[in-house]
Parts: C-alpha cells; structure tokens; sequence
C-alpha cells in the first residue's frame, strides 16, 4: 500500500531533521525481514552463535526481502516528499547486530547543501533505555551543527585513549587523531575533564530518544548528531539516500524511480 506523509511531517524532518515513520512494514513483513536477517547472520557467523562482544555487520543487499526495499512502495513515497523527485539510492541495505554505546556524531560531518537521509529499521523493540537512537534536534543544520563538534571530538579521542570501537565498527587510526589534533590546535579547546564534554555525561546531552517498534522506520538527516545509549543486542537495518546531486561535488548515486521502473513498479 502506498505510504504518504502528510505536510506537517515533511515539515517537522526539515526543521528537526529526524521523523519516525510508525507501522511503515506490517507484521507479515516484518516476520519476513525478521527472518532473512536472522537467517543471513546466523549463515555470515558459520552457524555460530553470536557471541555479543562486537557489532556484526550483515550485508543484505542480496537478500530476498531485504534487496529492493529501498525502493519499496513502503518508504519511496514518503522519501520523494522528503528528498524530491529523481533522488538516489546510495547504498544496499546493512544490517547490524548491534552491541553497548553508540557515542555521539554526525554520518556526514560537514554540513551540505544536499539533502541526505539514513532509515534506520529496527527487528527489535527499542525505547530509551535499551539503545534506542537518539538525535540532537535540529543540529543537522548550522550554527547548531558546528557547534556541536566537540562531541564528535570527543568520540574520536575516547578510542584513541582507551581502543575502544568508533561505531562499534572500526578503532580510530592516524587520520583521526590528526584530526583531532588540529582541532584542539584551533579551538584551544580541553577534552581531558573524563571525556565528559560540556562538562556533561554524553547520555544528559539534551536529545530526542526514538523509541520505535518492529515495522516502524526512523529517517534523520545524515549530518544530524546521533548516538545511542544502554542496549543489549539489537537487529537493525540502515539504508541511505540522498536528493537529486545539483552541484558539483554532491554525491551521485542511481535514480530510485528508474530502478523501480526496471522492477516493474
């Protein structure tokens, strides 16, 4: 069935820069989902179980329902009244078992002129206190957003000093703490108060927690700043997209409309 969002939505995700799209997939899809995920990382780990120490990142952009949901009558309406018309798909869906803290930053950390969104599909229940995503409002937009560098300092110091995983994905190497060392260079700013920024615990950040439910999508802007705080394992699903490339140095990717056309939607 065709989803549609009304002006009032489009209108809160340009200004806050987040919108949670509640009941997006029925409970036959997201059983489906469900079940190709699960089947796909169980496969990925050689039928070893998953042993909760470190996010496994799970490539589904083969895989049966998973493969052209991007495109889906699902989320291609409501994406077109966010991002306009002819604008692309810039990657498959991957999925993620995701494990502890997600600490704060931004996807895209520079702010531009086009408009580029992430979908963030969880399989598993999530509220404020379980790792759900949370979003500093309006911060994909400036001054907020470079105001709010210091947190993403912050994160990129907190792995060099202690190893632990950026995004539960990869340690922070010598192009980060460059980085960092310029940026501490030209602030004069002091990150060594416990890593506390602000002088805060980065979970009093004041934010937005998207609590959401097996079949609702949480969209935000890819230069919103964004973390997740308490979980246990969860199964979530990212995919992106951005609005039609206008300028020089803006991302390209394919059409959604045309891959759909080829799907024979």
């Amino acid at each position: 069935m065709k989803k549609v969002l009304t002006e009032q939505q489009v209108a809160f995700f340009h200004v806050f820069g987040y919108l949670v799209l509640p009941q997006a997939f029925d409970t036959g899809e997201v059983e489906t989902l469900s079940r190709d995920f699960d089947d796909k990382a169980l496969s990925d780990r050689g039928g070893d179980k998953f042993d909760s120490e470190q996010r496994q990142d799970i490539d589904l952009g083969s895989v049966g329902s998973w493969e052209n949901l991007g495109v889906s009558d699902n989320l291609f309406y409501p994406l077109e009244q966010l991002l306009g018309k002819d604008f692309i798909t810039k990657s498959s869906p991957n999925g993620g078992l995701y494990v502890g803290d997600t600490q704060w930053h931004p996807d895209i950390p520079t702010v531009t002129s086009q408009t580029h969104i992430k979908a963030g599909v969880y399989l598993d229940p999530v509220r404020n206190d379980t790792g759900c995503l949370r979003v500093v409002p309006g911060s994909h937009k400036n001054p907020l957003h470079d105001l709010l560098q210091p947190l993403r300092m912050g994160r990129i110091k907190e792995s060099l000093d202690n190893g632990t995983l950026m995004s539960n994905i990869g340690a922070a190497g010598e192009k980060d703490r460059k980085e960092l060392e310029d940026w501490a260079e030209r602030t004069g700013m002091n990150l060594d108060d416990g890593n506390t920024v602000y002088g805060v615990d980065p979970l009093d950040i004041p934010s937005s927690p998207l609590e959401s439910n097996p079949g609702d999508v949480a969209f935000f802007h890819q230069c919103i700043f964004h973390a997740a705080f308490g979980g246990n394992v969860r199964r979530m699903v990212s995919l992106t997209w951005a609005s039609a490339p206008t300028e020089e140095g803006h991302t390209e990717g394919v059409s959604a409309s045309n891959i759909r056309s080829q799907l024979g939607y």
